[in-house]
This record gives C-alpha cells, sequence and structure tokens, in this order.
C-alpha cells in the first residue's frame, strides 16, 4: 500500500476544489447571459385599445375585455397562435418598438402636427421578450406626418386584424 502524505492530499485537494470553481464559474457565465432566439416563445404582451384604452387582449393569460364604458366589461377567453404571435413579435422587431419612449405622443414635434381629431383611439401596449419588457402608450389624438407614429399604426393595425378575425371576438360583439 502507498502512504501518502498530508502534503499529497492537500495539492489533490487544491486541484479537485479548483477545477470545480472553474467549471461552476464558467457554467454561471455561459448561462447568465439571456439567451437570444428567433422564436416567440418567451414573448407575450398586453395591448389595450379604445376609448382611454379600456379594450385588453391579454395573451399573458390568453383573455380579451371589451369594456365600452357603459356596460359591465366582459372578458373572454382568447388565445393567439403560435404563428399569430410571431407575426406580431416581428413586427415589433421590424418597427424598432422596443426603442419607443414609454410615452409616445410626448416625443412627436409639434412641426409633425397637421391637425387633431375629437373622438380617438388611446393605445398601451407591454410587450415582454428574451427576458425584457416595454410599455408604451399613446394616442391618436393627433394627425401627424412622423414616420414613427405611422409604424406604430401599422403594428396596431395588424394587431386589431388578428384580433378581429377570431371567432370568440366576433361572438362577442353579437347583440345579446
Amino acid at each position: 500500500m502507498n502512504k501518502v502524505g498530508a502534503a499529497d492530499l492537500l495539492l489533490v485537494s487544491i486541484a479537485m476544489l479548483a477545477a470545480t470553481v472553474s467549471f461552476a464559474t464558467f457554467g454561471f457565465y455561459q448561462f447568465s447571459e439571456p439567451v437570444q432566439t428567433v422564436s416567440s416563445n418567451r414573448f407575450n404582451f398586453t395591448f389595450r385599445h379604445g376609448a382611454n384604452a379600456r379594450n385588453e387582449l391579454n395573451t399573458f393569460k390568453g383573455t380579451y375585455v371589451r369594456n365600452t364604458g357603459i356596460e359591465t366589461p366582459v372578458t373572454i377567453i382568447l388565445s393567439l397562435s403560435p404563428e399569430e404571435l410571431d407575426r406580431i413579435r416581428r413586427k415589433m422587431i421590424e418597427i424598432d418598438f422596443f426603442s419607443y419612449p414609454s410615452r409616445f405622443n410626448e416625443s412627436i414635434s409639434s412641426r409633425d402636427i397637421t391637425g387633431e381629431r375629437t373622438a380617438y383611439e388611446s393605445y398601451y401596449i407591454l410587450a415582454e421578450y428574451n427576458y425584457g419588457s416595454k410599455e408604451v402608450s399613446w394616442n391618436e389624438r393627433y394627425i401627424t406626418k412622423n414616420e414613427r407614429a405611422a409604424k406604430l399604426t401599422e403594428l396596431v393595425t395588424l394587431i386589431k386584424g388578428i384580433l378581429e378575425s377570431k371567432p370568440e371576438y366576433i361572438a362577442l360583439l353579437r347583440p345579446r
């Protein structure tokens, strides 16, 4: 039987400890960074629209709330398909939604305003994507030639088009 000295055991223990720390450190750095993917598996949003942004599509919960302000709000189960979510996510990326200011109307220059509406819709979007989130609110009170406002309108048109094509939404509009 070989005799192992205390110094040898100490060296082996230190080497094993160093290897464990190196592996743990490598693993920590490797997995602590957000993973950038092109899939929509980490994408959800809340979209409020209408007068005072009272109606709400919530893909986190899979619900839609219709709130006319006159009747009692009605909540229904309404989910978007992965393909629909992906189309919306890609549109947000295309228009650089995640760089918009949180209160968009305040960023529009008075030089870009060409008119004003008396009746208009308000909007709010909270989007969560790849461990980050972005909230943007605005309204269509002003008629503007601002390019970024036009891009938000494209996004709203896409979301509303998908929403309004859903049988659950169409049924909600029928008189009771």
